[in-house]
């Protein structure tokens, strides 16, 4: 109830020391299960480059989800999506001194793209921009993995089995069709 309370009455957020669990390896850290995280590992999440981020709203837009450019957005009216989170990454994006650049956040609240600065935000007591998108999480993982530009990047854990499954090779004749031809 005094969380609830503080909250309300517009308590700053917690220190994104509160958002780490268990240590993954020496650049590695796991998000705490209180932060709400759905535990996603980051190689299997899409990221989505800065340049890119106009088409992909398009992109998005031509299946039925439309968004909202946010600013000033509470970080901790946030949770996370990804299971893990590299805390040299999120120093580094404590002293990002370039353009402000929005995450991505879906409709129930999930960080979908820019984990790294949304625990920097938190622990630099911040506000945030967000690119919210009117879809659920859910929807959206498998929506933006299907955007062309959509890349992953390296976590702690190794890639999925799915994403690393090559393409099947294209089946060779037989080889008494290849004589005769």
């Amino acid at each position: 109830a005094q969380a609830e309370m503080a909250r309300r009455e517009g308590a700053k957020p917690a220190p994104a020391s509160d958002l780490a669990g268990e240590k993954i390896d020496s650049e590695w850290t796991a998000f705490a299960p209180e932060t709400g995280t759905l535990g996603i590992p980051r190689d299997d999440m899409p990221q989505i480059k800065a340049e890119h981020r106009g088409a992909m709203v398009q992109f998005l837009k031509g299946r039925g989800v439309t968004h909202e450019q946010e600013a000033n957005i509470d970080p901790a009216t946030l949770k996370p999506t990804q299971r893990e989170y590299s805390p040299a990454k999120v120093e580094k994006a404590k002293q990002f001194a370039g353009e402000d650049r929005a995450i991505l956040v879906s409709s129930d609240g999930r960080v979908l793209d820019g984990h790294h600065q949304w625990v920097a935000a938190i622990a630099n007591r911040e506000k945030i921009r967000v690119i919210r998108l009117n879809a659920p999480i859910d929807q959206l993982m498998g929506d933006v993995r299907e955007f062309p530009s959509a890349g992953v990047s390296e976590g702690a854990a190794p890639p999925s089995s799915i994403a690393a499954a090559p393409e099947p090779a294209p089946a060779l004749a037989p080889e008494a069709d290849r004589k005769s031809s």
